[in-house]
């Protein structure tokens, strides 16, 4: 071979340098998709930000988000007109607070009703009531005092009348619903109280001066809640200052009044008392009725008048005809039972006092 070709295939075979064209100069790196597998040119896209990310249809990349969002700080510079949502209508407010409360969760139904009253809204009576009571039933006394408060704020700041008597910024339907309130307060102030321990006295006290000043102490509820409060207490001297002050005050007393102090009496056994309770409640003409019947024969049961019991339960029976009012057939058969099993636990008691003085005689003879 002559040198010409040698040269031609050493030319052929040595990596030269590649020659390379303006317009191919110009031209950037590319890459194949990750999910298609077509070139794509890499004009817009940095390699130094390019990750080794796997590739989600719908996502944008790390290298493309940049591009796509602007950076925080002009986001927080840059002023965005916020759109306050709807309020609520009171009818729905209502309508959602009622069935919170039948569910028993109070503490959303809570919430609600606090909700509506920062938007300045109030919701219907009907509602309040089932909160009241269901807050009442779970013994939340915190959420029955929190209730208690945002009512009496609202009912002074939102008054037709502007006095400065309190009395008179209560409407008779507000003062309804408080006095329904009150009564629920006290009752679980007394039932969150254990037996073991005394009553909250000063929590009853403040309730029940926030009542006068509100021009609500002159109803009996107040005075009759008082005493079944202090009747299961078992605080006989107190039920009767208290109806001594009813008097003073002339307030009228209620039947619920009578049937309360009817116990009170039958736990005194006391028989004058009982009649003459019931002499006064001929005079006022108050009716008795079922209630109060049966508090009669738990008195006598405490006297041990069984067969007087028995008597007055039948007599009653015949000279009312059967009234379901005053003594139905149910009534009749439930109190002689009622008369029955009180003899009958009288009758174990005494047996057993006797076996227990005959047993100390005897332990006595042996150690002599």
């Amino acid at each position: 071979m002559g040198g010409r070709t040698i040269d031609l295939l050493v030319k052929l075979l040595a990596p030269t340098s590649r020659t390379t064209y303006p317009f191919r100069a110009s031209l950037t790196s590319w890459r194949r998709c990750h999910g298609c597998g077509h070139v794509v040119r890499d004009s817009l896209i940095n390699s130094n930000n390019i990750t080794t990310m796997p590739w989600k249809r719908g996502f944008t990349s790390q290298a493309a988000a940049p591009l796509s969002q602007k950076p925080q700080q002009d986001q927080m510079e840059r002023k965005v007109a916020t759109i306050a949502p709807p309020l609520e209508h009171p009818r729905d407010i209502s309508a959602a607070i009622i069935k919170l409360s039948r569910k028993r969760r109070t503490n959303e139904a809570l919430h609600k009703y606090l909700k509506a009253l920062y938007n300045n809204q109030f919701p219907s009576k009907d509602s309040l009531y089932q909160l009241a009571y269901a807050l009442y039933r779970q013994k939340n006394l915190t959420g029955l005092y929190a209730l208690h408060d945002t009512l009496i704020s609202h009912y002074k700041n939102n008054t037709t009348q502007q006095t400065t008597n309190t009395t008179a910024q209560l409407s008779n339907r507000r003062r309804r619903s408080m006095i329904y309130l009150y009564t629920m307060l006290l009752n679980l102030i007394s039932n969150n109280t254990p037996r073991t321990q005394p009553l909250d006295t000063q929590s009853i006290s403040r309730v029940c001066s926030e009542m006068a000043e509100l021009n609500l102490a002159h109803y009996a509820i107040l005075y009759d809640t008082l005493l079944q409060l202090f009747m299961k207490r078992r605080d006989l001297s107190s039920c009767h200052e208290l109806y001594n002050v009813m008097k003073q005050r002339q307030i009228e007393p209620t039947k619920y009044t009578y049937s309360i102090m009817l116990k009170v009496y039958g736990w005194e056994k006391d028989l004058n008392g009982m009649t003459n309770l019931l002499d006064d409640m001929y005079d006022r003409k108050i009716s008795p009725d079922a209630g109060i019947v049966g508090v009669v024969v738990f008195g006598l049961c405490r006297l041990r008048e069984f067969d007087t019991a028995r008597q007055f339960v039948n007599q009653l029976f015949q000279s009312s005809g059967g009234d379901a009012w005053l003594i139905g057939i149910k009534m009749r058969e439930r109190l002689l039972k009622n008369i029955d099993q009180f003899e009958q636990k009288r009758h174990k008691t005494v047996r057993a006092r006797k076996l227990w003085k005959r047993n100390n005689e005897i332990k006595k003879r042996k150690l002599l």
